[in-house]
């Protein structure tokens, strides 16, 4: 390199200093976009945990387990 100030070295036609700035940008960029990936994952993924809710049993079934249940919790008191 030559005895130029570091601002003014270039690398083609970008200074090292411009070059810099632009690997930060670059850099900076990149992370924010993973960032939005992984909080965008991570939103699906939790979205998966919910879902509707399945039983084989029928209505008048889950009713009844209800009721029963109720009564077994004030038959134990």
């Amino acid at each position: 390199m030559t005895n130029q100030p570091y601002s003014r070295q270039t690398i083609g036609d970008l200074t090292l200093l411009e070059l810099e700035q632009l690997i930060e940008n670059i850099a900076k960029k990149t992370v924010q976009r993973e960032m939005m990936i992984s909080q965008k994952n991570d939103r699906q993924l939790l979205a998966e945990t919910f879902g509707a809710w399945e039983d084989d049993k029928t209505e008048q079934e889950m009713i009844e387990e209800i009721y029963e249940s109720r009564n077994t919790s004030y038959s134990s008191l």
